[in-house]
């Protein structure tokens, strides 16, 4: 009945959660791809083109190129530290 009160079961969802270099990666490059097709969708008049989603395309190319690299930074040092 209460399964969430069970070690093991808090360790599967702690483990789920935890952010390693192929969640980092996986995140950032989505972010990118997200950034670099929202334009487009702006360009057709898909989604309405005001400041904010200007903003918040840029935010997310700022944060996709971030994320993608500290990804492969992370995966490849855990990769060789192996």
């Amino acid at each position: 009945m209460f399964r969430l009160f069970d070690p093991k079961t808090r360790l599967d969802i702690i483990e789920k959660v935890r952010f390693n270099g192929r969640k980092v990666l996986r995140i950032g490059v989505g972010l990118s791809l997200f950034s670099a097709i929202s334009p487009w969708l702006l360009v057709l008049d898909i989604i309405p083109s005001n400041f904010f989603t200007g903003i918040f395309i840029y935010i997310s190319m700022v944060l996709g190129m971030g994320l993608t690299f500290v990804g492969l930074i992370y995966n490849n040092y855990i990769d060789m530290s192996e």
